[in-house]
């Protein structure tokens, strides 16, 4: 249960490389790769986080420095 994502285009008509995930579990769960939030997330990368949630029903993403900044 890889990363079944194509690359999109993104406003500007760039191609978005597709997001890498792994599942949790076999029963549920993803695991996306290679986002850091602290970063601008474009229209393309949302959908793709967004897809993955509704696919995977729990996306994790490891890492996040978050503050209320």
């Amino acid at each position: 249960m890889g990363s079944s994502y194509q690359a999109v285009e993104n406003v500007q008509g760039l191609s978005v490389p597709p997001l890498a995930t792994r599942p949790l579990s076999p029963a549920l769960g993803l695991e996306a790769l290679g986002v850091d939030l602290r970063q601008p997330i474009g229209q393309a990368l949302s959908a793709q986080l967004e897809d993955a949630f509704h696919q995977g029903q729990i996306l994790l993403i490891r890492g996040q420095d978050i503050n209320e900044e």
